[in-house]
C-alpha cells in the first residue's frame, strides 16, 4: 500500500520531468531553427556564420525572412540579367509559397540568385535521345524556366531503348513532340516548348533567343562547328555532346565565361564565404579539335584521353563517308578509320610512340563498333555530368568541365582542356589561353568522387 505522501512525491516528480522535458524540446527547436536559417548577401560580402554542434550555419533567426528578404533584394539584377541575355523573363515576385516550398532544397544549397537566374535562362536542346532525356530530366527538375527541344525525326522502335520518356505508343511521331508531355509532367512550371526543324537547314537567326545552345545527336563535326561558329558570333554559349556505346563525351565553348568563385573560411568559429567574380576564356570546337601536340613532353601527352584521338577518326570516317561506323560493318569501318591513323597522329605534331601506344587499333575498333548506340548506364552518367554543367551555367557558378570531358576510357571520366595556345605548347600544357585552369579533375564515376590532380604544365 502506497501512503498519501509517496503519491505526491512521485506526482512532482513526474511533473518537474514534464517540465524538463519541455525545456529540452523547446532548445532543440530552437537549435533545429538556427540551423535551418540562411543568409543571402550581395556579391563580393563575406556571409558570416556561426558554429552550433559543430555544425556551420548562418547567423540569421527566420528562415522565411531570410527567404523574402532575399526575394526583394535580388528580384530586379536576376530579372534584369535574364532580359539581357535573350530569355524569357519571369517575375521574381510572384513566386508563390508553393513554388518556393518546391525548390527549398536548391535555394538552400546554391541560393536564391542563382535559382532565379534558372527560373529566367533559355536553352536550346537540340536532338532527342536517351542522352537528352537524362539532360531534359535534370534541368527541368531543377527549375530552368524555358526549355526547347528541336528533332525532326519520327520515332523508332531503336529509340525507345534508352529514351525512358518514349513508350511503343510513338513510334511514327516526331521524337520532340512525343517527349514533350511526359518532360513537362515532371515540372509544369517550366516553360517547354518543340521546334520540328532540320538542324542542318534552319536560319542562323533562330539561335539567337537562346542562353544556352546543347547539341545532344550525333550530327557531323561540320555542322557542329557551324552552330559553335554562329553561337560564338551571337554570344551565346555552346555544348556539344554525345553518347556512343560505353563511351561518351561533353565539350564547352561558354565564351569569355563569367562566373562567382564561393570560397569558405573558417576562423575562431566563425565561417565567411567569399564570394568573388572571375573570368575564363574557351576556345571553339574547332580549335579544340586542331590541337597541336608537338611542344608538349611524352608524359604529359599520356594523360589525354584516348577518346579525344579517337573522336577526330570517327568524325573524319563520318566526313569521308556521310554517316557513322555501323555495327553491321563495324570491321570494315574500322580499318577505314585505321588506315587515317598514322596520318592524323603525325597531323597532331605530337610524339608518335606515345600517340600510337594512346590510339590503339582495339581502341578505334571499340568506338566503331558502338558508335551509333546508346546505353541507359552511359546515358546517365554523362548525362549527369551535362546537365550538372548547365545549371552552373545558367546560375553564372564556377564549371567543372573545361572545356572536354570524356567518358569510357577508364572507371571515371576525365576532364581536359583543349586549343591552341602559343603559351599552352611552349610550357606543355593544352589551354586556349593563358589563364587555363591550374588543375584537371578525374571524375569518378561510381563513387562521385572528385580527385584533383596535376595538370599539364
Amino acid at each position: 500500500m502506497v501512503s498519501t505522501r509517496s503519491k505526491r512525491a512521485a506526482e512532482g516528480e513526474e511533473k518537474e520531468g514534464t517540465a524538463a522535458a519541455g525545456q529540452v524540446t523547446g532548445q532543440n527547436t530552437d537549435t533545429g531553427k538556427r540551423k535551418k536559417a540562411r543568409t543571402s548577401t550581395a556579391l563580393s560580402e563575406p556571409v558570416e556564420t556561426t558554429t552550433v554542434n559543430h555544425e556551420a550555419v548562418p547567423a540569421t533567426t527566420s528562415d522565411s525572412d531570410s527567404l523574402n528578404q532575399s526575394l526583394s533584394n535580388e528580384s530586379g539584377d536576376a530579372n534584369a540579367s535574364g532580359a539581357e541575355n535573350g530569355a524569357k523573363p519571369n517575375n521574381l515576385s510572384t513566386m508563390d509559397e508553393e513554388e518556393m516550398a518546391l525548390y527549398d532544397r536548391q535555394i538552400r544549397l546554391w541560393g536564391m540568385e542563382a535559382q532565379t537566374r534558372m527560373r529566367t535562362a533559355s536553352v536550346l536542346v537540340i536532338g532527342v535521345c536517351g542522352l537528352s532525356a537524362e539532360i531534359c530530366k535534370n534541368i527541368v527538375l531543377a527549375g530552368v524556366g524555358n526549355v526547347t527541344v528541336m528533332d525532326n525525326q519520327p520515332v523508332s522502335v531503336k529509340d525507345l531503348g534508352a529514351n525512358f520518356f518514349l513508350t511503343e505508343a510513338d513510334i511514327g511521331a516526331n521524337r520532340a513532340e512525343a517527349s514533350a508531355p511526359r518532360i513537362r509532367n515532371m515540372n509544369p512550371r517550366v516553360n517547354l516548348t518543340t521546334v520540328n526543324e532540320d538542324v542542318h537547314t534552319i536560319e542562323n537567326a533562330f539561335y539567337a533567343r537562346f542562353d544556352l545552345v546543347l547539341v545532344s545527336s550525333k550530327i557531323s563535326l561540320a555542322t557542329l562547328t557551324h552552330i559553335n561558329s554562329v553561337c560564338r558570333g551571337a554570344g551565346i554559349k555552346f555544348v556539344s555532346c554525345a553518347v556512343f556505346g560505353t563511351h561518351g563525351y561533353m565539350f564547352s565553348d561558354l565564351l569569355k565565361y563569367d562566373y562567382v568563385e564561393e570560397r569558405n573560411a573558417t576562423s575562431d568559429g566563425v565561417t565567411t564565404t567569399l564570394r568573388t567574380k572571375k573570368s575564363q576564356d574557351f576556345a571553339s570546337l574547332e580549335k579544340a579539335c586542331t590541337t597541336r601536340f608537338n611542344s608538349m613532353r611524352p608524359k604529359f601527352l599520356k594523360r589525354v584521353p584516348p577518346l579525344y584521338f579517337a573522336l577526330q577518326l570517327m568524325w573524319r570516317f563520318e566526313k569521308n563517308e556521310g554517316r557513322l561506323p555501323s555495327v553491321a560493318t563495324f570491321k570494315e569501318d574500322a580499318e577505314k578509320m585505321c588506315s587515317m591513323r598514322d596520318e592524323y597522329i603525325t597531323s597532331t605534331g605530337g610524339d608518335v610512340k606515345t600517340l600510337n601506344a594512346l590510339l590503339t587499333p582495339s581502341a578505334i575498333s571499340a568506338l566503331a563498333r558502338e558508335a551509333s548506340l546508346e546505353l541507359s548506364p552511359v546515358c546517365a552518367i554523362v548525362g549527369g555530368i551535362v546537365s550538372q554543367e548547365v545549371l552552373n551555367i545558367v546560375s553564372a557558378k564556377e564549371v567543372d568541365v573545361y572545356n572536354f570531358f570524356s567518358f569510357g576510357d577508364s572507371v571515371g571520366g576525365v576532364i581536359k582542356a583543349f586549343g591552341e595556345s602559343p603559351d599552352a605548347a611552349v610550357s606543355g600544357a593544352v589551354g586556349s589561353s593563358s589563364s587555363a585552369p591550374t588543375s584537371s579533375t578525374t571524375v569518378a564515376a561510381t563513387t562521385g568522387k572528385v580527385d584533383e590532380s596535376v595538370v599539364l604544365d
